[in-house]
Formats: structure tokens, sequence, C-alpha cells
């Protein structure tokens, strides 16, 4: 089986505003740190001060050093692929909130954020999606509008990695 090619690392990019709260972030820790170093490490209140600063500058810097750029879509021509079915069909991530739809599924189900999560569709649904995790495909039963739906559910992406899945109504 063919392995998916790792991307390049992710850019980081320059966020003038992380640099100004760099900035400030440091200005603070340097006026904390002037009454311990007059005081000199000679008292334990100052020693302690210095080792917490020391240890806050480090913890956030590390922090603002790794936040990266938002990570690109691992399947990019998905949505367009939802779009140009003609059955409803939807993209949902694994907490149910619907990430992109066609107008089919919108006529049939409305426009709603979230797949339904209450009712008979909770049970059929939870173990679809669970069946779907592990790359198979699956079906559940989706009541909207006061109708069931037979829905197809099946993983976007490699198996077992899948966070979002595509969900197609059977008539």
């Amino acid at each position: 089986m063919a392995e998916t090619p790792q991307g390049p690392e992710p850019a980081r990019r320059f966020d003038p505003l992380t640099a100004i709260a760099v900035v400030f972030f440091l200005m603070a820790v340097a006026f904390a740190a002037a009454p311990a170093i007059n005081a000199g490490p000679a008292t334990l209140a100052g020693l302690m001060l210095l080792v917490g600063l020391a240890g806050v500058a480090c913890l956030g810097l590390f922090v603002l050093r790794s936040t990266l750029e938002t990570p690109t879509d691992a399947e990019p021509g998905a949505e367009r692929l939802v779009e140009a079915l003609v059955e409803p069909a939807a993209l949902a991530g694994a907490d149910g909130r619907i990430h992109a739809c066609n107008s089919a599924w919108r006529d049939v189900l409305g426009d709603a954020p979230r797949l339904p999560k209450g009712g008979s569709s909770a049970a059929s649904l939870f173990s679809a999606l669970g069946a779907a995790r592990r790359g198979e495909t699956a079906h559940a039963t989706l009541r909207a509008a006061g109708a069931d739906h037979t829905a197809e559910i099946a993983p976007v992406g490699a198996p077992g990695a899948a966070r979002r899945f595509l969900i197609r109504l059977r008539p």
C-alpha cells in the first residue's frame, strides 16, 4: 500500500501582535527581576523570585516559539467533491459539526451546523461514526424534519487518521 508523502514543515508566520506581546512580556520580567537582582541571591526570596521568573520566561518563549501557521486541509478537494454530488451529502467532523454540505443536503435536512445528535439518531450515528473511524463504510439512520433518512458514512483521508467523514443520504 502506498503511503502519502509528508508535506514540507509548516511555515512559521510573523505576527506583529505576538512580537509586541513578547516585548512587553520581557519588560515585565525585567521589572519584576530588578528587586531580586538588587537584593542578590543571598536572600531566599530573591533566589526564588529569580528562579520563578526564569521558568516563566522560558515557558513563555517556548509557547510563543511553537506557534505555527494553521495546518492546511489534508484533503483540499473534499468540499468540491461534496458540491459535485447529486445526492444529499455533507462533510462532518468527528464531533458532528458539518464542515461543508451541498444544496441537496440543505433542501432535505436544513442548514443546521451539526448532525442530529438526539433522539433515535444518536445511537445509530454514534456506532456508524465509530466504524468510519476504523476505516469502514457504515450506515446510520438520521431523523430530521420528521422523517428518517438512511445515511452512508465513509472516512475522508487515511484510515485511522480520518478527522472528517463523508455522509451521503440514500433514497
